[in-house]
């Protein structure tokens, strides 16, 4: 898995580097809801789960979204962010596969 990369070019709006607590936090909260609902009905003939999104949405999570970043738009990105000034054109290409290499790792 050493050489393993991101098929798709999709990545999420945020600053975020994992959402583990958001959904610590939204399991925490169905468990609660869940254990109250069963010591709550007596009898469990009529119980209704509770759904994963009467409790937290997806939308209020940090990494709320995600958007095509088509392979074009990711070298003329590169192009733009490194600074390439003073760089032979071999070097300037070395550092853009560079970048890119990294941005599509997982």
């Amino acid at each position: 898995m050493s050489r393993s990369r991101r098929k798709p070019p999709m990545f999420g709006y945020t600053t975020a580097t994992s959402e583990a607590e958001d959904k610590r936090i939204w399991h925490k909260r169905w468990r609660a809801q869940l254990r109250g609902q069963l010591s709550h009905d007596a009898t469990t003939d009529d119980f209704l789960p509770i759904l994963q999104c009467a409790v937290s949405s997806p939308w209020n999570m940090d990494k709320d979204g995600k958007s095509w970043f088509s392979p074009r738009q990711q070298r003329r990105q590169a192009e733009q962010f490194l600074p390439l000034q003073g760089l032979s054109t071999s070097d300037a290409q070395r550092a853009v596969v560079r970048q890119l290499a990294k941005w599509r790792s997982k």
